[in-house]
């Protein structure tokens, strides 16, 4: 009886001796569906005159990485994405300056669209993401496996785009275009969290669930534009609070591993027996 239990605690040590590691570089291409908003108190408080509306966008990205262990790792991707949003509401006369009806009946005016009742807008940014982030996953030797994300990245702004009533509304003059409105460079920080599914011993498909919140305002405050009488003038009033941009959806993620699985051996602790 004592020689057999001595054998089960000696499978049981020796099986605890050795685990599989997927060390090494990777690559991957990802996608998904987001949806976008540009988060201001002003504008979320301003009532029936400007409403928010859900906007729908699909980033597409490529993006290589390295494991350290077989739970740690790094990665960076590059990701086109288009951003913004959408908003609906009633004309109503105001003279509450801080409201962002009143750029929209602006934009409206400078490009001769009729503003009365009910309108649509939308502001449409499309920008390149650099997020360099810090992996966690579980036992990515098993078919399924726990994986998330998280760390900084860095958005860059490559166009803006504003209409009203479906109609593009640009202003006249190359300090006035709508991309200048807004700042270049955004900083943001990025979660995600998942499954990840071993489609084979190289490679590997993940479904995240992926939170993203810029820190920076997307506004710049600073930006000038020329009014109906040719004199220039700030486009946002003083005291605006910052505009932040966040988005979040489910990405999926394709991922080839160079790596081979690899056996890890871990030493027995000093002053560890067996009994015979």
């Amino acid at each position: 009886m004592n020689k057999t239990i001595n054998v089960l605690t000696l499978c049981a040590v020796m099986g605890s001796f050795h685990s599989l590691a997927q060390k090494g570089f990777d690559i991957s291409v990802n996608s998904g569906l987001q949806t976008t908003t540009l988060i201001n108190q002003e504008d979320q408080a301003a009532g029936p005159e400007l409403n928010f509306k859900q906007k729908i966008g699909i980033p597409l990205g490529i993006g290589c990485g390295y494991t350290s262990s077989s739970h740690l790792g790094l990665m960076i991707n590059v990701i086109h994405a288009t951003q913004g949003q959408m908003y609906t509401g009633i004309v109503k006369p105001t003279n509450d300056s801080r409201i962002f009806l009143n750029q929209i009946n602006a934009l409206a005016e400078a490009n001769n669209i009729a503003m009365s009742g009910n309108y649509t807008a939308e502001v449409k940014i499309s920008c390149t993401k650099i997020p360099i982030l810090f992996r966690y996953t579980g036992d990515a030797t098993k078919k399924v496996y726990f994986n998330s994300f998280a760390g900084p990245q860095v958005t860059l702004v490559n166009g803006v785009s504003l209409s009203v009533n479906d109609k593009e509304t640009p202003l006249m003059g190359m300090s006035n275009q709508p991309a200048n409105f807004y700042n270049k460079v955004l900083i943001d920080g990025v979660l995600g969290l998942g499954a990840g599914f071993n489609l084979s011993e190289k490679l590997s498909l993940a479904a995240n669930l992926r939170l993203e919140y810029s820190f920076s305002d997307a506004e710049n405050k600073s930006a000038m534009f020329t009014n109906v009488d040719g004199r220039s003038q700030k486009y946002y009033p003083d005291g605006r609070t910052a505009n932040h941009s966040a988005s979040g959806g489910l990405m999926i993620e394709c991922r080839y591993r160079f790596a081979r699985k690899e056996e890890v051996q871990i030493k027995k602790r000093p002053g560890s027996h067996f009994y015979r």
